[in-house]
């Protein structure tokens, strides 16, 4: 269930539970690679964290991406993380709405 966290899969579906802890996970992940990068690296390569923190945010991208498939919603409303606002309340949506089951998708 886990291991599903770390990947870079945007099929099937995440629960809640996967979703909470793949949010901290990776939070923590980003957080200490942009403060470790950022103390480490010169002023001449500050394009490095930038560049490296790319794999947590896609890692994100699909947790989010299957989270919203489990909870009925588009694959376009991962873009909506990217606004300010609103992606704090789509985030809490994420966060805290019921599964909704389907039976017939064809990607599962």
């Amino acid at each position: 269930m886990f291991a599903s966290i770390f990947s870079f899969n945007f099929r099937g579906r995440s629960k809640r539970l996967e979703y909470f802890v793949g949010c901290l996970v990776l939070g923590l992940i980003l957080g200490v690679l942009l403060v470790t990068l950022s103390a480490l690296v010169d002023t001449d390569y500050m394009w490095i964290p930038g560049v490296v923190t790319v794999i947590p945010v896609t890692m994100y991208l699909a947790l989010a991406d299957r989270r919203g498939r489990d909870c009925d919603y588009s694959w376009k409303w991962v873009f909506a993380l990217f606004v300010p606002i609103f992606g704090f309340l789509y985030w809490l949506v994420l966060m805290f709405s019921k599964s909704v089951h389907k039976r017939h998708l064809p990607w599962e």
